[in-house]
């Protein structure tokens, strides 16, 4: 036996805890455990353990893959829809991915106190309340994009010509719970596609802003292209942010929505050539007052058309006061 045989456990041990931290003893939480024993019956040439944790494996792959598909949204590969999703997407909980991927940003320090606590208890509390038809959802946080390939979340809107939706998540990936507050928040009135970009949402890199106009070249026939609105939550905020200094391809946008979330945009040198809506959280402890203020002023200055709307909220108010600031996106989109 190669002495150096229990290094791979290692690591497999510490995802394992780290799941039970975040979800407890789950049934994703128990099967984490199946990799590490994996490795331990392999080298100790336990054939009956192997057996017995394949098994269980195996199980649960089957258990988690025949699950009935959320029939509220679907999962698109480059325009082409279906409810079911690859396979892969569906093992994984994306409830209990989320939150252990949450409590890896706590052990790192991204989000910490109160700010943690909160979200916690938030997106507990949303999963919770999910209608039937928005579970079984493909896990998001395994979806990925780049510029010849966009897959996505979409919500389809009623009427044969509507208005759309491209919505750009945040730093910790695509999750189906920000879809469903932005679908019962306009109320079938837009097709909503979620490009699922990454974990880390720099929708400012040139591969973020590609994405963004692939997405924006594979909408499906039913939108009215002349009404699409980019909606941008944080680090998408940023996203939208960059494509406002980026004339082309923000002119292909009725409208830029930059929500808890707006970027530099010192290198504006005329006003966008498309309608600006910033909303913002007067609690927000990522994007300040002070910041808010000058990147809002720079647009003022450039004669840029920016409505600013703030509510009493801090970084999640697109969970929190979702029915305050869709329908005054609605109200915003209607007037253009």
């Amino acid at each position: 036996m190669h002495r150096a045989w229990w290094l791979p456990v290692i690591p497999l041990l510490l995802i394992s805890a780290l799941v039970f931290e975040a979800n407890g003893p789950t049934p994703t939480s128990i099967v984490s455990l199946t990799l590490p024993a994996l490795f331990i019956s392999l080298a100790l040439k336990k054939r009956a353990m192997t057996f017995a944790v394949v098994l269980l494996g195996a199980s649960f792959v089957a258990a988690r893959v025949s699950t009935a598909p959320a029939s509220a949204m679907d999962v698109c590969v480059e325009g082409e829809c279906s409810r079911n999703a690859q396979w892969w997407q569906r093992v994984i909980d994306e409830r209990e991915a989320t939150r252990a991927g949450l409590y890896v940003s706590g052990h790192l320090g991204a989000m910490r106190g109160v700010e943690f606590t909160r979200f916690d208890q938030l997106i507990d509390a949303q999963w919770k309340s999910a209608p039937k038809e928005w579970r079984g959802a493909a896990n998001p946080l395994l979806m990925h994009s780049t510029p010849q390939r966009v897959e996505s979340l979409v919500v389809h809107g009623v009427g044969a010509k509507r208005p759309a939706i491209i919505f750009l998540h945040g730093f910790g990936g695509l999750l189906s719970l920000y879809v469903r507050a932005l679908a019962e928040g306009t109320r079938g009135e837009f097709e909503i596609i979620a490009p699922a970009l990454d974990l880390t949402g720099a929708w400012w890199t040139e591969r973020g802003q590609a994405v963004i106009a692939h997405t924006l070249d594979t909408l499906p026939p039913e939108v009215d292209r002349e009404r699409v609105f980019l909606i941008g939550l944080s680090n998408g905020g940023i996203g939208a942010s960059t494509v406002l200094l980026h004339p082309r391809l923000a002119k292909r946008f009725a409208g830029v929505v930059l929500l808890s979330g707006i970027g530099e945009l010192q290198g504006l040198e005329a006003p966008p050539p498309t309608r600006v809506l910033l909303v913002s959280g007067t609690d927000d402890p990522r994007f300040s007052g002070d910041w808010l203020e000058d990147q809002h002023q720079q647009l003022v200055a450039l004669g840029a058309d920016i409505t600013w709307k703030t509510y009493r909220a801090d970084h999640f108010l697109l969970l929190t006061h979702t029915q305050l600031w869709t329908r005054a996106f609605v109200e915003w989109s209607r007037e253009s």
